[in-house]
């Protein structure tokens, strides 16, 4: 379950770069994978590498940030409503 919860955060956090260039998953993307996540861990990269991250790797992932499309303007304020459910 835990590797499936990695791949899902991956996929949504790194989809952009992984969208231009496959490449990146290799080149980029898993050296900005935490360190605790099970696709760091059976994928990331390991010694021969030519960059690696010196300071301030991910430790656990970054909360998801939500996208709200259709917009023509910015949107500049969002509530949520009492039972969590919705978005006013």
């Amino acid at each position: 379950m835990t590797l499936l919860y990695d791949a899902m955060r991956f996929a949504k956090i790194f989809a952009e770069p992984i969208t231009k260039s496959t490449a990146h998953i290799y080149i980029s993307v898993l050296l900005f994978t935490p360190r605790t996540s099970q696709i760091y861990k059976q994928h990331g990269v390991t010694g021969g590498c030519a960059i690696d991250v010196l300071a301030g790797e991910l430790q656990d992932w970054p909360v998801y940030s939500w996208w709200a499309r259709g917009h023509a303007e910015s949107v500049t304020s969002v509530a949520f409503s009492p039972d969590r459910v919705g978005l006013r």
